[in-house]
């Protein structure tokens, strides 16, 4: 947020809560305000923001602290820590009923606390800024919070959850996220929608309250917060985990069979574990949401995925940002929103499996379904390669949600995702159309052309395939063409031949000329070309880009060579040079592909989805 937003946005809320002397009040005091910022900590720091919007407004907000099961300790704790504020701090005993009549004497906001759970400063004024955020311009999906968790540590230091979640692997049961992590791990410091709260350390807002209604006195602690969250999230109201504020728990990590338990799961496992996500007549409703339809290897895989499970008798959508894709015949409806926060009112609704293709797409995913729908994660890569920046990669891990269903489509991503906790199902990766990509009679293969994809991106590493060819020689021993659709690209290796937007045919009749293709990724999900190449009787240099270790053997279908300038020069000096290598290498290569046609890997999606899906019950049917 910019400093005039920021501005802006506290002088909105100033004139809602205090009318014009609060603006008066925050204009007077915004010198203060930005002497403290440059004091106390970094430009931008989110505990300045929440000390600052206390200050000027949070008091408004009034709030009573109810410490659950009468702890005296937490009490004391509660109120030094919160000394100067206008905050009441009130204990209850154990019993649900005691904690309604704290919550129905007040007309604020409260927090429910647990009696074994230890507060640290400024943590109270920074829940309640982050209840408020929707507010003053905070990002679209982060709207309706009704309830804003702390995240909990062990005596140790280490996380004891960051709120609950359902794991589709074990039905019955609640876990704690980032159980036993560090807390300084990238994923557990961002903060998330949760599918429910224990009532440890909870912020619940006034108006929320209202709506969703007081804890249900026939079910304990926790198991009655735990169901107040799924009530609100029922009513489109959300609860999120906050870890920039964390409460030590000193009390015995939960127990999944405590009382309580079997009342609760038996009002909530058929809402959270059987849902119908088929058509009348028994297959499959499928919702793929993407960020974006343009030209890209992994929306070609999604498209296959939603043109062969729709001819499969399926009922297939995708769920974007962007329309009908012109550089694809995708034979399936394209749902076109300008923003997540309107798709969102169309996807909660949707009894269907509603598939992420994208990390960015998983919180859409994921906010959809808590009452309706499975959720699943396509993931075609580990998507931190993407991003320089450490924000980002605890933003992409923290994507990764134990709730998901995954799939995969590779074994170096599964074993990405195992070194997370997360099982995916069998890797299903991506096929070939062996119908497009084959050897043509009517293309004469030269044994002086080397091919490459032109595509700048800094993971694609084109800069090592360029100086490789310029190294073989002046000049060098063999022409290097260029394949793709970045006008950019083209430009920078201007003095090289680049066929822009090139259809699959006109690929396959390249790949059909070519001597050998050349790619030098540094890292790939999967990575397709190769295997189009090896289709084509093309033979393959390549270096280790990880995902195409599932295919990819070197000596055998294709040479690997380390990623040097030099290795890479060698390599393909040696398949243009030695003609019987080129021809083992290419007729290996061809038995490896023939493996990758789509209808196995159709096969093998359809059973996934199939398995994660249950069939309706016949139960009434008549004969």
């Amino acid at each position: 947020m910019s400093a005039l937003d920021e501005y802006l946005a506290r002088a909105r809320l100033a004139l809602r809560y205090r009318g014009v002397g609060g603006i008066l009040h925050n204009a007077a005091n915004a010198p203060v305000r930005a002497l403290r910022r440059e004091r106390e900590a970094p430009e931008g720091s989110e505990e300045i923001w929440a000390l600052e919007w206390y200050h000027d407004l949070g008091g408004a907000v009034r709030t009573r602290v109810i410490v659950t099961g009468g702890g005296g300790r937490a009490a004391r704790v509660a109120k030094r820590t919160t000394r100067g504020l206008d905050v009441d701090v009130v204990r209850a005993d154990a019993s649900t009923a005691a904690v309604n009549e704290a919550m129905a004497a007040t007309p604020h906001d409260v927090v429910l606390l647990g009696p074994e759970v230890r507060v640290y400063s400024h943590w109270l004024e920074r829940l309640q800024w982050y209840a408020r955020r929707t507010e003053d311009g905070a990002h679209e999906l982060r709207e309706h919070r009704a309830a804003i968790g702390a995240r909990e540590l062990d005596p140790d230091g280490s996380v004891r959850a960051g709120g609950l979640f359902r794991d589709p692997r074990f039905p019955g049961r609640l876990g704690d996220r980032f159980r036993g992590r560090d807390p300084a791990d990238r994923p557990c410091e961002t903060d998330v929608p949760v599918l429910a709260d224990p009532g440890e350390c909870l912020y619940i807002r006034r108006d929320a309250l209202e709506r969703v209604g007081p804890l249900d006195e026939s079910l304990p602690l926790p198991w009655a917060a735990i169901d107040w969250s799924l009530r609100a999230w029922q009513r489109d109201l959300r609860v999120v985990n906050y870890p920039a504020v964390s409460a030590t728990q000193l009390a015995a990590p939960r127990d999944p069979a405590a009382p309580g338990a079997d009342a609760f799961w038996a009002r909530w496992r058929d809402a959270l574990e059987h849902r119908d996500v088929r058509t009348d007549d028994g297959k499959l409703r499928i919702a793929y949401v993407t960020e974006d339809t343009g030209v890209g290897g992994g929306h070609r895989v999604i498209f296959e995925h939603c043109n062969a499970l729709a001819d499969r008798g399926h009922d297939v959508t995708v769920y974007s940002l962007a329309g009908q894709p012109e550089w694809f015949d995708l034979r399936v409806p394209v749902r076109k929103f300008e923003r997540y926060e309107t798709m969102l009112e169309d996807l909660t609704s949707l009894d269907a499996i509603k598939v992420a293709t994208w990390w960015n797409t998983a919180l859409p995913v994921w906010l959809a379904s808590p009452a309706k729908g499975i959720p699943v994660s396509f993931v075609q890569d580990i998507e931190t390669s993407y991003y320089h920046e450490e924000w980002y990669h605890g933003r992409v891990l923290a994507s990764y949600r134990e709730e998901f269903n995954f799939i995969t489509t590779s074994g170096w991503n599964r074993d990405r995702l195992r070194e997370m906790g997360l099982e995916p199902a069998d890797v299903v990766s991506p096929g070939i159309d062996l119908e497009v990509f084959r050897e043509l009679d009517d293309v004469r293969r030269r044994d002086d052309l080397i091919l490459a994809i032109g595509r700048g991106h800094w993971i694609k590493n084109l800069d090592l395939t360029v100086d490789a060819w310029k190294a073989m020689g002046d000049p060098p021993p063999a022409e290097l063409r260029l394949y793709g659709s970045e006008s950019d690209t083209r430009d920078r290796f201007s003095s090289l031949p680049y066929v822009m937007r090139p259809s699959d045919d006109e690929v396959n009749r390249l790949l059909n000329e070519a001597t050998v293709f050349v790619q030098t990724s540094t890292h790939e999900g999967f990575c397709l070309p190769p295997l189009e190449a090896m289709a084509a009787g093309c033979a393959v240099v390549c270096t280790d880009a990880h995902g195409n270790l599932d295919y990819c053997e070197d000596g055998v279908n294709c040479l690997m060579p380390e990623a040097t300038v030099a290795a890479v020069a060698a390599a393909l000096r040696r398949v243009l040079e030695d003609r019987e290598l080129r021809e083992k290498l290419v007729a290996n290569g061809r038995e490896t592909a023939a493996r990758y046609g789509w209808g196995p890997r159709i096969d093998a999606l359809e059973r996934f989805f199939e398995s994660i899906a249950p069939q309706r019950s016949l139960a009434g049917a008549t004969s």
